[in-house]
């Protein structure tokens, strides 16, 4: 089992993709994102197979909220979940080798125009 584990961190290792943070001559500013694989283990009977990615990216000043999604080889979302202050690890389903994607989203609340 310990090999199997082994061999499965080093596929989602290779696998996982952090998007570069691209220039835009107008629109939204980018966010630079880095997503480190942490550990991950095997199925069980009881659980599925999963990895641990610490997700680390720069604030962009006027946000209110983030959210990072993770999306499969094929494009298929894994899981989409709020960045908590403090906690930058999620726990990621492994559904087989290719390409994993990671990217962090900024939200900033918009003031109603006053009267």
């Amino acid at each position: 089992m310990a090999l199997a584990l082994a061999a499965l961190a080093a596929a989602v290792a290779l696998a996982l993709r952090t998007p570069e943070p691209s220039v835009a001559a107008e629109g939204p500013p980018s966010i630079a994102v880095e997503a480190t694989l942490d550990s991950c283990d095997g199925a069980t009977a009881d659980l599925a197979a999963s990895c641990e990615i610490t997700v680390d990216f720069e604030r962009l000043s006027g946000a209110a909220r983030y959210e990072v999604k993770f999306t499969a080889p094929k494009g298929v979302d894994l899981l989409t979940a709020p960045v908590v202050d403090g906690e930058n690890t999620y726990t990621v389903p492994y559904v087989g080798s290719g390409t994993y994607g990671v990217r962090v989203t900024a939200f900033r609340i918009e003031k109603p125009p006053i009267p």
